[in-house]
């Protein structure tokens, strides 16, 4: 009798254990869960880097948790103008967001704002995919996908200030 009772107590206490186990794992799940959900999309997406080939030309873009640059980014000199012949530096720019944008939602999956009062921006990721949609005034929608990269953005040449306050192609449609 000892001896089932002994089996009884310890498939018991194996039972409770698993069981606890499995909340923690389930509350800890829901925590990350959670704050992913109580941070904005500046927040969650913090340093990602995406890049795109558009015509012939690189973009690459980076997020940013820093309401000075939100967004940078980086484009090939390749096709821009066609007197150069270095294609090795990079066109740099942070004013996408800058004083005049209206930011209409930054919540955790989602930045929506407002570009050069002509177009409504919105983007969202979806796995390794940066996907922005732009609105136009007339309700013209495109949508361009970037794809996650590592590439080191900051080990990139910039190109000389001529084309400083640059608008990328990419970005006007």
């Amino acid at each position: 009798m000892k001896t089932r009772t002994a089996y009884l107590g310890s498939r018991l206490l194996w039972f409770f254990t698993f069981i606890a186990l499995l909340m923690f794992t389930i509350n800890c799940d829901s925590d990350d869960d959670d704050d992913f959900k109580d941070k904005t999309f500046l927040e969650n997406n913090d340093g990602t880097k995406w890049k795109i080939l558009d015509e012939g030309v690189f973009v690459y873009m980076r997020i940013n948790d820093d309401m000075t640059k939100p967004i940078e980014i980086w484009m090939s000199s390749m096709d821009l103008d066609k007197n150069r012949d270095d294609s090795e530096c990079y066109y740099y720019s942070t004013d996408l967001i800058d004083e005049e944008t209206e930011i209409l939602e930054n919540s955790s999956n989602k930045l929506k704002f407002t570009y050069q009062g002509e177009e409504t921006w919105t983007m969202t990721i979806d796995g390794n995919r940066l996907k922005i949609t732009f609105v136009s005034m007339n309700n013209n929608e495109q949508i361009v996908y970037l794809d996650r990269t590592n590439d080191n953005v900051d080990g990139f040449e910039i190109c000389p200030d001529d084309m400083k306050n640059l608008r990328f192609k990419f970005l006007k449609r």
